[in-house]
């Protein structure tokens, strides 16, 4: 179970750190629930009137070292999905699992799957040099930002525009069987008509589907 925060980086990391110790203080004798097995995750977008902490130290990806509050990755999404979910033409940027050759892409998948920590050591397939987390690039910053991976909640398909089987439907060859489509699907957010292959409609910004479930990684004792 968990709480999600859209748009937590309009929320101080201060004010996040008070919604998890007031559940942390939660029991199963006293409360019926063992607070500290709740999760608390959002949307740790940097941008608006509060960016790059202009009012107040933000909640944002890469700031709550420590919290077990986590973030949502969209370096996984991204590097999976190929492109972004605001581009022009869906499908003209084809990721990881939908056909791409970036270099940088697979480096956003290795990160990912290491649940974004800064500190990971890896080799980098688009320079072939052996570095951390933090030295692969996601459009310039960061690809990876956490200290630990229950500060991240990864994630493919969520409500970023279109659906994963719209995006693959505009990226994939129209040759691609429904089998080998559903294959490429896994997920830990998963996202309304995804499931069963449902197009909720690919009307820029529509609430055509939300994501229904969410899981983080389990919360340090």
């Amino acid at each position: 179970d968990g709480f999600r925060f859209d748009l937590m980086g309009h929320h101080s990391r201060a004010n996040m750190e008070a919604v998890r110790t007031a559940l942390d203080e939660l029991t199963l004798r006293r409360d019926g629930v063992d607070g500290s097995q709740v999760t608390l995750y959002g949307e740790g977008w940097n941008f608006g009137e509060v960016a790059d902490n202009a009012r107040f130290y933000q909640a944002t990806q890469g700031q709550l070292d420590g919290t077990s509050i986590a973030t949502f990755n969209d370096r996984l999404r991204d590097g999976v999905r190929g492109g972004g979910p605001f581009d022009e033409d869906p499908g003209a940027d084809k990721g990881f699992a939908s056909g791409g050759t970036s270099a940088n892409d697979t480096d956003l998948v290795q990160v990912g799957l290491a649940g974004n920590l800064r500190d990971l050591t890896l080799r980098s397939q688009e320079t072939g040099q052996v570095v951390t987390g933090a030295e692969i690039s996601y459009n310039g910053a960061p690809a990876g930002y956490a200290e630990h991976p229950d500060e991240i909640v990864t994630y493919v398909d969520a409500h970023d525009n279109e659906t994963l089987f719209d995006a693959y439907a505009a990226k994939l060859p129209t040759t691609t069987s429904r089998a080998q489509r559903a294959r490429a699907r896994g997920h830990r957010a998963l996202h309304a008509g995804t499931h069963d292959g449902r197009l909720p409609g690919v009307v820029r910004a529509a609430a055509g589907g939300r994501a229904v479930a969410a899981v983080a990684a389990p919360r340090r004792a």
